[in-house]
């Protein structure tokens, strides 16, 4: 096979690049990682510049196939390794409700994501506080989250997997979460998939 290398943050704070990095563990493909200092613009130089229009982490090479946007990573994933582990639902319908909730993550929730950075998340990064708007799109994602199915007896989708991700956000910065979703959030979070990215002995 030829080798897939995920392109990320040195600091290892994007939810993106976490979001991919989950995938190829779930999924049990071997990766190698290349980093760059965003603050310094190494992502703008080089190989990942040239093959990577929308110059931005995550990217993804697989041989001499490159493939940038976190959404489409995720997707090329499940297409281009069918024998691998499938983190998208089997039937169109509930594969049309996860797809629908990725792109609401990535377009939507600004002021939450605003005044709650991932960045905070895993390091010392704090926002300015949850504003009137920002509440009430954690209670849009506390919503969306009691939509979901339990995990007890199933494995964890990639909607599961990033509605988690997005959950830290007030549970990191101490803002109250509902113990329901909380516990939703943990459960993923605890995974060695996602752990193996906390715990990565490169963050900082």
């Amino acid at each position: 096979m030829d080798e897939l290398v995920l392109c990320g943050d040195r600091r290892f704070v994007s939810p993106w690049v976490l979001s991919v990095w989950t995938a190829l563990r779930e999924k049990a493909l071997p990766f190698r990682v290349e980093v760059f200092d965003l603050h310094a613009g190494e992502h703008r130089q080089g190989a990942f510049a040239a093959h990577n229009p929308t110059g931005k982490v995550p990217g993804l090479q697989h041989g001499d196939f490159w493939i940038g946007e976190s959404l489409a990573i995720l997707e090329y994933l499940e297409e281009a390794f069918p024998q691998a582990k499938r983190l998208l639902p089997e039937g169109a319908r509930e594969r049309a409700r996860d797809r629908q909730v990725l792109s609401f993550l990535r377009t939507d929730l600004l002021e939450m994501r605003r005044c709650l950075p991932f960045e905070g998340v895993v390091g010392s990064e704090r926002g300015p506080g949850l504003t009137e708007a920002a509440a009430r799109d954690l209670g849009r994602l506390v919503r969306l989250v009691s939509t979901r199915p339990p995990l007890e007896g199933r494995e964890p989708t990639l909607a599961d997997y990033e509605l988690a991700f997005a959950l830290r956000r007030p549970i990191h910065h101490g803002v109250e979460v509902i113990a329901d979703a909380q516990l939703f959030s943990e459960a993923i979070w605890q995974r060695p998939s996602v752990q193996s990215w906390v715990r990565h002995p490169s963050r900082g």
